[in-house]
């Protein structure tokens, strides 16, 4: 059976290690970024480079997208020079984006009335890279081997946008989990607790994995891959999708504000750990790069 060829739109920190993957994979990839420096990294190790989107979904069996948010891949679907004009009846758009799930069914209707089938397939590197997949059960099977090779762990989750819900869901917990720490370090700090001594405590309790972040946020160096930005972003996506379905969910609205606050009172290219200097400032202690 031929092996299916791919067109990968988007090289940046997850697109660069998709690519890797398939190429390592030895699946035959095209690649688009504008950012031509990640592009051509790529074409050296072994991919063809592509002058546009279009070309990167001509001719191929699959198409990826991996970009920041919803409004980007809108853009490339919709806009000048529309994706949605290349795509054939047959092919296949997977988009790896984390994003609205509204927007994805949107998109994924469009495609179907032109004939082409689309998986949300959003991914997460917490424990390997963990691939969660909505869309129609029969595409995902005749698109797993291409995302088997991508992923350590791929689950098909259920119909067009299930993938984003629980990459939404994620995010909420590693969200919440790494709020929390911040919270006690920086309330522990102000009380003056030698916080070698309270790490050592916690890490024989439940709050284990809360004192395992003590180290990273007291090193005060939350320089990285902008993440407490897109983590930001995709609380606020949550809260737009529980209003469209009329869901409850007060912890993330509080949740999404922290973050928000810290990203605007910090750095927009911190990890998830600068969620910390929120807390500190809060408590009149200044934060851990001061």
């Amino acid at each position: 059976m031929k092996r299916a060829s791919v067109g990968l739109i988007g090289c940046g920190n997850i697109g660069g290690r998709i690519a890797a993957a398939l190429l390592k994979s030895e699946y035959a990839l095209t690649v688009y970024d504008v950012n031509t420096d990640a592009m051509n990294a790529l074409v050296d190790a072994g991919a063809r480079g592509a002058s546009s989107p279009q070309e990167a979904a001509s001719g191929n069996d699959v198409v990826i997208t991996c970009v920041p948010t919803s409004k980007v891949v809108e853009d490339i679907v919709y806009g000048s020079g529309a994706l949605v004009d290349a795509l054939m009846p047959g092919q296949t758009l997977i988009d790896m984006t984390s994003a609205l799930p509204e927007s994805t069914r949107r998109i994924a209707k469009d495609l179907a009335e032109r004939g082409v089938s689309m998986l949300d397939a959003p991914v997460t590197l917490s424990n390997g890279l963990s691939v969660m997949v909505g869309g129609p059960k029969h595409v995902f099977e005749s698109r797993r081997p291409i995302l088997e090779a991508i992923g350590d762990h791929v689950t098909w989750v259920g119909e067009a946008g299930a993938g984003n819900i629980a990459k939404l869901c994620q995010n909420i917990v590693t969200g919440m989990n790494v709020a929390i720490a911040g919270e006690i370090y920086a309330f522990a700090k102000k009380a003056d607790v030698d916080m070698g001594r309270l790490e050592e405590a916690l890490l024989t309790t439940g709050a284990a994995d809360a004192a395992r972040k003590f180290k990273a946020f007291a090193s005060g160096n939350f320089d990285g891959s902008g993440q407490l930005l897109l983590h930001s972003k995709d609380l606020w996506y949550a809260m737009e999708t529980a209003r469209e379905i009329e869901a409850t969910i007060p912890f993330t609205t509080l949740l999404h504000e922290v973050f928000r606050l810290s990203v605007y009172g910090g750095d927009r290219s911190w990890t998830q750990n600068g969620v910390v200097t929120y807390f500190e400032k809060a408590a009149g202690r200044g934060d851990s790069r001061s």
